[in-house]
């Protein structure tokens, strides 16, 4: 199995279980209460969302682009 696909596998499952999590138990993530409670709670949940679902997502499928997709390997 290549790294790169474990890489990108890896990322894109902390994206996703990081948003399930947060929806339907936001109480476990001491990191987004933290950041609501400096931040606000709109604020802090809009970066906690941007930092541990969307960054992963796209740094996961960036990769398995990059590892399968012909010509895009740098």
């Amino acid at each position: 199995m290549d790294i790169g696909l474990l890489f990108g596998l890896f990322a894109i499952a902390v994206g996703l279980v990081s948003l399930v999590g947060r929806h339907f138990a936001p109480e476990k993530f001491l990191k987004l209460q933290i950041l609501q409670q400096k931040l606000g709670k709109r604020n802090g949940y809009i970066l906690h969302f941007l930092a541990y679902t969307v960054l992963p997502l796209l740094v996961g499928i960036s990769i398995l682009i990059q590892a399968y997709v012909p010509g895009t390997a740098s």
